[in-house]
């Protein structure tokens, strides 16, 4: 699997991608909980403004749902998870739905962004 994801400033995300739509904040503790159950990568799918967390086989962690391959999730690498855990050292993950299905996750002043997609980029 490639890497997956960029860190940028949380303005400079919001000047690129637009200001999100829809935030979610997940305590440290519960996302860390959810980085600890996969390796290489996190995905996550917004559905009815409810955020669904899965692992690089897409096995949701949150939540007893299941979906069907042709859903997408939008994916980053945990290599740039953790780098963004570590600038951000924040008590709390936003995970946010931007305009055009883009999904970033922002951490005090810094939100990573520039993911894939799974499908078509799922291994």
């Amino acid at each position: 699997m490639d890497i997956a994801g960029k860190i940028f400033s949380k303005e400079e995300a919001d000047n690129i991608y637009g200001l999100p739509l829809v935030s979610i904040p997940v305590s440290v503790t519960e996302f860390q909980s959810y980085i600890a159950k996969t390796t290489d990568a996190l995905m996550f799918r917004f559905e009815d403004n409810k955020i669904y967390i899965a692992d690089k086989k897409r096995n949701v962690l949150n939540d007893a749902a299941t979906f069907p391959a042709s859903s997408v999730f939008h994916w980053f690498s945990l290599s740039v998870i953790n780098e963004l855990m570590e600038k951000g050292a924040g008590d709390t993950v936003s995970i946010e739905l931007r305009d055009k299905e883009i999904v970033s996750l922002t951490i005090n002043s810094f939100t990573l962004e520039a993911g894939a997609n799974c499908p078509p980029w799922c291994e």
